[in-house]
């Protein structure tokens, strides 16, 4: 990577288009930027004619039993309903909402005799995690800070706050449950606890379901979330245990923090614990899942051709637009490393190790080599390897790679794929989820999710390797 030359910063792109457009619905949509010069010098490839026939996978002689082709295959996975998004998405607390919230946390501080610590942290704490991990531990945090708020639970923000106090009480299970049920419930139903009243907004309204979890996963990304909160305070292993009225009265009147008659000598003055193991919990995420979601199935992911592959290429790149090659790069980055739509987007320059490039005697780069994190805990790293094809130059990652740095003036250093408004910080991999999403739903004609066949096809389907990646 160091032979690249040092040029200008890269080139500015369009505004961020608005929640909920469609980032890539035409070819008009490709943001403008300024022409792109001809790449057949860098490619050193065949021209896209040249592929077409790869269009004649799967014929078979005349006269003989027609087996099951790849193409048929993929047709059968892809055919099925499009997926209809329930409404809502990120939801946030109103202005008066947010007021509410504030006055309650100051009121639920005085309370508990508590101070707000003088120092920010996540609140994680400081665990090390993936930076995938992180966005779902996030999210999910931004969903609670959202239905505490609107139920008036402020003792459960507390332990959301990024200045979180010392000794802060744990999280309410029955807010948490009824959490559970808000995400899980049929859309637009009244949402009731679990003694059968109805959960009551700030103001007095009923709340109702949003219904946006469909999938059980989402359980218990969220328990190993509030887990996570519960361990940063020093509750991961401590039983959970609610605030008893009788205890916190002898304290208020009294100041006895000794505990009533049924707790002598261990008052349960607030809520502590961690709220994730409390057995209501556990069984509220288990009814919910045997009775609630047990009809979920995962939706099988559209297969993504060779051909289709080559078509998208050809629509990213007919516009002659910078922003459309660094997708098309992105993409083909992903597919050849089998790595998911968020996994490896914030990849720098210096995880590509030059001792392993392999360069032939004509000085043309036949394969890059890039150290990679690994998804464990132990941040072990693995080196992969993208290399040259000249079967399909088409869907050749290196060609495309070093096309990009070339094209762009990347100067070799940073995130191999940056902002496109600043430099110091990575693709947002949720746009690059939905813009891979609206390409190839445009070009194929189908709906998502959808993944890529690893390219590697044998004789007959069932010696294919089937390797999934970019799934979007």
């Amino acid at each position: 990577m160091e032979s690249m030359p040092h040029a200008e910063p890269l080139l500015s792109s369009v505004e961020s288009v608005p929640h909920g457009e469609q980032l890539l619905s035409s070819v008009e949509s490709v943001p403008h930027a300024e022409p792109l010069p001809s790449v057949e010098y860098v490619l050193h490839g065949k021209p896209l004619s040249s592929v077409e026939s790869m269009s004649s996978v799967g014929s078979m002689p005349h006269g003989e039993p027609l087996q099951l082709t790849f193409d048929a295959f993929a047709l059968g996975r892809a055919t099925r309903p499009k997926r209809v998004k329930p409404p809502g998405g990120h939801r946030v607390l109103s202005r008066a909402q947010e007021s509410l919230a504030a006055l309650g946390m100051i009121m639920e501080l005085a309370k508990h005799d508590l101070l707000l610590s003088p120092n920010q942290q996540q609140v994680f704490g400081s665990r090390v995690l993936e930076p995938h991990s992180q966005r779902v531990y996030k999210k999910h945090y931004r969903g609670l800070w959202y239905f505490f708020g609107l139920i008036g639970d402020y003792t459960s923000l507390l332990i959301l706050r990024h200045d979180c106090p010392q000794h802060a009480p744990a999280m309410s299970v029955k807010s948490l449950c009824a959490y559970l049920k808000y995400k899980t419930g049929a859309i637009g139903t009244i949402l009731h606890y679990d003694d059968g009243l109805p959960v009551l907004d700030v103001d007095g309204q009923p709340v109702l379901c949003d219904g946006q979890w469909k999938d059980p996963q989402n359980m218990i990304q969220l328990s190993s979330a509030v887990s996570a909160a519960h361990k940063a305070k020093g509750m991961g292993q401590v039983p959970y245990e609610e605030q008893y009225d009788a205890c916190y009265r002898l304290f208020s009147d009294k100041s006895l923090v000794t505990g009533c008659r049924h707790h002598a000598g261990r008052g349960r003055l607030s809520r502590t614990g961690n709220a994730r193991f409390s057995e209501d919990f556990i069984k509220c995420m288990t009814r919910i899942r045997n009775h609630d979601l047990w009809l979920y199935t995962p939706s099988s992911e559209s297969m993504c051709k060779p051909l289709e592959l080559v078509n998208i290429r050809r629509y990213l790149l007919v516009p002659n637009q910078l922003m459309g090659w660094k997708l098309w790069t992105m993409m083909i980055f992903h597919i050849r490393l089998s790595f998911r739509a968020d996994e490896g987007i914030d990849v720098m320059c210096s995880q590509f190790l030059p001792p392993l490039t392999s360069v032939d005697e004509f000085g043309t780069v036949t394969m890059l080599d890039v150290q990679i994190s690994g998804k464990t805990g132990k941040k072990k790293w693995i080196v992969l390897s993208l290399y040259r094809d000249d079967q399909c130059p088409e869907l050749c990652p290196v060609r495309a790679v070093l096309a990009w740095i070339h094209l762009s003036r990347h100067p070799g250093t940073g995130y191999l794929f940056p902002h496109d408004k600043d430099a110091t910080k990575c693709y947002p991999p949720a746009t690059f989820q939905t813009k891979c999403r609206n390409v190839c739903t445009k070009v194929t004609g189908r709906q998502g999710p959808f993944a890529t066949h690893a390219l590697a096809p044998q004789d007959g389907l069932a010696s294919c390797d089937m390797g999934w990646s970019l799934r979007c």
